[in-house]
């Protein structure tokens, strides 16, 4: 065995060929080509499609730990153009809410090219109802009592609570102003409830609270 010649020895015979594959032998004046490993696909931070663009971290660089902070008007400026939006119609004096204000509708008016805020015939007696009932029974809970028993229920046919009467009660929409954050301002919609009336519901809400009266 020692009189084979060194480059007669197999490969991965000696401690340190220990665990590489066998390599066929050379022949004399052979040019090696080194082998390439096969491409790898390419690894985005996100589960999306093949080809999107990845987030790049902080450092610019495509496989950091740490996502950089965007604004969101630079994300998305349509939200920029939409709150700016809600802050001129609003300075306008148009509701900007979502949700219909319960004693109103909204109506399509064709001077204006938009919905308008319209006293619903409807719902309107319901919300004179409640101001007159709470001024003389001086307590939310007894005036959903009262609402019950009546059988005067919400535009979606449910029972009023307490949280929803309150809320009724503090809505400056019903004395015809707009607010909208911070702004606050005369709004194109007819208002529904006397301001005296309103400032009675309001400082008996106040005594109430004070008192701990529901």
């Amino acid at each position: 065995m020692d009189n084979i010649a060194e480059n007669e020895r197999p490969v991965g015979s000696g401690s340190s060929d220990a665990g590489l594959p066998a390599a066929r032998p050379t022949q004399a004046g052979e040019n090696i080509v080194p082998s390439k490993s096969p491409p790898q696909k390419p690894v985005f931070p996100f589960s999306g499609s093949i080809g999107a663009s990845p987030v790049l971290p902080a450092s610019g660089k495509i496989g950091g730990e740490i996502s950089p902070v965007i604004p969101a008007k630079l994300f998305h400026p349509w939200q920029a153009r939409l709150q700016s939006g809600k802050k001129e119609g609003a300075l306008a004096g148009r509701h900007q809410g979502g949700m219909t204000p319960f004693g109103y509708r909204r109506d399509y008016d064709p001077l204006q090219k938009r919905f308008v805020l319209k006293i619903n015939p409807a719902e309107a007696p319901v919300v004179r109802y409640i101001f007159d009932g709470y001024l003389k029974l001086k307590s939310l809970e007894k005036l959903a009592v009262k609402l019950e028993s009546t059988n005067v229920r919400t535009r979606h046919g449910n029972l009023w609570s307490r949280p929803a009467l309150g809320f009724l009660l503090a809505n400056e929409i019903y004395l015809g102003k707009i607010k909208y954050g911070e702004i606050k301002t005369r709004g194109q919609h007819q208002p529904m409830i006397a301001p005296v009336i309103f400032n009675l519901a309001q400082k008996l809400k106040k005594v109430n609270r004070k008192n701990n009266r529901v």
